[in-house]
């Protein structure tokens, strides 16, 4: 019997739930973009109530947990968070960015590009087993600059024995992000976790705390100097 779950994917642009039932999977995405707080739970209702799922009969929850926006990431493990806990239930944590190995046929190797601002990206090379059982991470996910990652992956290739393939570059301006994948990750590589150990994969300090964070630096430099 195929496993109940949940997944949602609130990374990108474009807020996805999807629900996998023994009648197969089903996958709703928001209507407009950057829609994730009001979209969220009404979504999920609705896809729960159209499957006569309850809450409480899933396997597990799985959650796209980043990189990505940080809003984004907070809202949906706030919410696998909340729901696994109303619900006594665990939660598989995605990396979103091993996801993208679900839009393509495996034995290519495919190099998420999600935008990290300040001319940086959040990215990685990852390519699935052609028998879809193993992931492997030719280059790990990080933020880089492109022209950085272009060298960790000319370098990863060189010492690879095995041949390269397709390479796909995967932007999340052409690409966004699916709970549909994120669902066949989780049911192939999630280990369920207590939801209490959920939290987001950041990679990079936020906007605001990095620019806080430079501001109090500059006001106790400036007080040393008049010190």
């Amino acid at each position: 019997m195929k496993k109940t779950v949940l997944a949602i994917e609130t990374t990108g642009r474009v807020l996805s739930v999807a629900l996998s039932t023994d009648n197969g999977v089903v996958c709703r995405r928001s209507d407009g973009e950057l829609r994730h707080l009001t979209d969220l739970m009404p979504t999920v209702r609705g896809l729960l109530g159209g499957g006569g799922v309850e809450l409480s009969s899933l396997a597990y929850i799985a959650v796209s947990a980043g990189p990505g926006s940080f809003t984004g990431m907070r809202i949906g493990v706030s919410a696998a968070r909340a729901m696994a806990q109303v619900a006594g239930l665990h939660v598989v944590k995605a990396p979103t960015l091993e996801t993208f190995v679900y839009g393509y046929e495996p034995g290519g190797i495919v190099c998420p590009m999600l935008d990290a601002r300040r001319g940086q990206v959040y990215c990685g090379a990852y390519r699935l087993s052609p028998g879809g059982d193993a992931l492997e991470a030719l280059v790990s996910g990080d933020v880089r600059t492109e022209e950085a990652f272009d060298a960790a992956l000319a370098a990863a290739l060189h010492s690879s024995t095995a041949e390269a393939g397709v390479i796909r570059r995967v932007r999340d301006e052409d690409e966004p992000q699916s709970a549909e994948k994120v669902l066949r990750w989780a049911e192939a590589f999630g280990e369920p976790i207590c939801y209490s150990k959920l939290e987001p994969i950041y990679m990079r300090k936020a906007e605001a705390q990095r620019k806080l964070e430079e501001r109090l630096a500059a006001e106790a430099a400036g007080a040393a100097v008049n010190s």
